[in-house]
Parts: C-alpha cells; sequence; structure tokens
C-alpha cells in the first residue's frame, strides 16, 4: 500500500469542511483535484471513506476511524515542528557562568583586550553574597567598559 500526504491532506480537508469544494478551498486546489484525491485514497486502501449525496459528503464510520489516525499523525509533525524551533533556539541563547564577582569581570576584560572577546558589547551581570548570605544585585556592566 502505498499512500501520499496529499492524499491524506485532501481526505483530513474533506473530513473537517463536509465538502469537496471547501476541502479544495482550503487546500487551495480545485474540487475535481480533491476529488481524484480522495478516490485514488480509497482505492489505495480498498475502502470506502465517503457517502456522496447531492453535493454532500458523509465520512463513513472507517471514515471517522482513519480520522483520528490522521489527527494523531498531524499532531506529531506540529511536535516535531517545536522541536524543530526548540533547536534553533538553542543556537541563540544565553550562556551563563558562574563565578565570584572579580575574576568573573577581569576575565572578560582580558578577553576584550586581546580581541578575542565578543564582537559587539555583551551585557555583563553579576549577583554575589553579601556577609548576610542574601544575594545582592549588581548593576550591570558592559563588556566593552561602559
Amino acid at each position: 500500500m502505498r499512500l501520499n500526504l496529499r492524499q491524506i491532506e485532501a481526505f483530513r480537508a474533506a473530513f473537517q469542511t463536509g465538502s469537496m469544494t471547501a476541502a479544495g478551498d482550503l487546500m487551495g486546489i480545485t474540487q475535481p483535484a480533491i476529488s481524484r484525491l480522495i478516490r485514488d485514497l480509497e482505492a489505495e486502501i480498498a475502502i470506502r471513506l465517503f457517502d456522496r449525496t447531492g453535493g454532500r459528503i458523509t465520512p463513513t464510520p472507517d471514515a471517522v476511524a482513519l480520522f483520528r489516525e490522521v489527527e494523531r499523525s498531524f499532531h506529531g509533525l506540529d511536535r516535531i515542528s517545536r522541536a524543530a524551533a526548540e533547536l534553533r533556539g538553542r543556537r541563540e541563547g544565553a550562556l551563563r557562568i558562574a563565578a565570584s564577582v572579580a575574576p568573573s569581570f577581569f576575565a572578560e576584560d582580558r578577553r576584550v583586550a586581546r580581541g578575542t572577546g565578543p564582537r559587539r558589547p555583551a551585557a555583563m551581570r553579576y549577583r554575589g553574597g553579601g556577609r548576610s548570605g542574601r544575594s545582592t544585585g549588581g548593576p550591570c556592566r558592559s563588556a566593552a567598559g561602559s
């Protein structure tokens, strides 16, 4: 059995809209193209998916069962898309370095002086513990020395 994604998309659109014409509009193709995709899908799987009466389509019980599986697949594609976006987002992010305040500033200043630091000024922030052990916030200091 050889199904293609376009047939599944046509089936999903027809199921959701209840009309071959509306499904074609949804997918940006003609009604005859949708009808052909659905007909080819039905032939491939050897199951009638819709009852056709008077220009309307009604899903068969098999179509309802198939639609559930199709929806799971589309939700899986959404998860894949979100995972790809998260991977892309990892390339753009904050780098956090833990060190006591003085060495972290001096190390960054040396990198900038040697020309090995960031090409654009990077904002540096520090939080250090005071004598009470509570965290104290300090001002932001730019790596460019501002």
